[in-house]
């Protein structure tokens, strides 16, 4: 179980905002193993594998379909508002990059996501120890972040941000239905 002082639950909407000028935008896609993903990242010291060089990265995991584009927006605001001071970026779900049709392409379950994030946030950590991340998981993505959190150093995960967590109940085959729980 994952420490629960380092999580947060939001349940607010986060709000549509004006789009700013975007100079310090990033894509790329990640290619770790057989797995390719879409990275979206705001940093003004430059990429480091895909992903922020910054000392502090808000990491922010997709949820359903795992389209970092989503969350373009959101980041923009974020690293505006932290007067681009931090790395922001939200990292999407193997095999669903825009580039994985052009590669050896299979379908991902849960686990399959879960290991593809934590190997490329151990990868980073590893590489960049001083590294400190700040996760926040939308959705299915709230549920990944607690399975990174497990994995990763407990000093490298600064806080950890659930946006309408749909996961609590994922490992379980068990179903709560008008107040039953079915099998």
């Amino acid at each position: 179980m994952a420490p629960l002082d380092r999580v947060r639950l939001v349940s607010t909407h986060v709000h549509a905002v004006n789009s700013p000028r975007k100079p310090y935008r990033h894509w790329t896609v990640r290619e770790h193993g057989d797995k390719h993903a879409d990275i979206l990242a705001y940093t003004s010291k430059g990429l480091h594998r895909g992903l922020p060089d910054d000392d502090v990265v808000f990491v922010t995991i997709c949820g359903n379909p795992g389209a970092p584009s989503f969350y373009d927006e959101f980041c923009a605001s974020l690293f505006q508002a932290s007067g681009r001071s931090i790395g922001v970026c939200s990292v999407g779900h193997a095999g669903h990059s825009r580039h994985a049709a052009q590669h050896k392409h299979r379908l991902y379950n849960l686990q399959d996501q879960v290991t593809h994030k934590v190997h490329v946030l151990e990868e980073l950590v590893h590489e960049r120890p001083h590294v400190r991340l700040v996760l926040c998981g939308h959705s299915v993505g709230a549920h990944i972040c607690l399975e990174i959190m497990k994995a990763l150093p407990a000093e490298t995960v600064l806080q950890c941000v659930l946006l309408f967590p749909t996961g609590w109940f994922l490992p379980s085959p068990r179903l709560w239905c008008r107040g039953v729980w079915l099998s």
